[in-house]
């Protein structure tokens, strides 16, 4: 955009013949143009800072998000573990009372028979 302008500049001066080109002008215009690659390049840094914080505000999430799914599963598994461990006493104690009662039974058969 700045060397089209110049380029104008350098066309309307040879036009209206003036061969002379303003020199302060010129110095000004390539200021501009370095003041404009200054803010460009600033703006590109901030941009890849904003994108790195962003990659790594995503990192930290998807690390904190696997962390909850981690202790999630410890959990279960262990609920998981305590029905077991519930229900297998359960069924232990079902079993031994049972064998209880059986041998109740046949104690009492076997003093009834004493008995006759």
């Amino acid at each position: 955009m700045v060397a089209i302008f110049v380029v104008i500049l350098v066309i309307l001066s040879l036009i209206f013949g003036s061969y002379q080109i303003p020199f302060g002008l010129l110095v000004q215009v390539e200021r501009d143009r370095l003041e404009q690659e200054r803010i460009q390049e600033e703006l590109r840094r901030r941009d890849e800072k904003a994108r790195l914080r962003d990659e790594q505000r995503a990192r930290q999430r998807a690390l904190h998000e696997a962390e909850e799914r981690r202790k999630e599963k410890a959990r279960l598994q262990a609920e998981l573990t305590k029905r077991e461990q519930e229900a297998r006493i359960k069924r232990e104690t079902e079993v031994a009372r049972q064998i209880e009662v059986e041998a109740s039974k046949q104690r009492e058969a076997q003093a009834a028979r004493l008995r006759e």
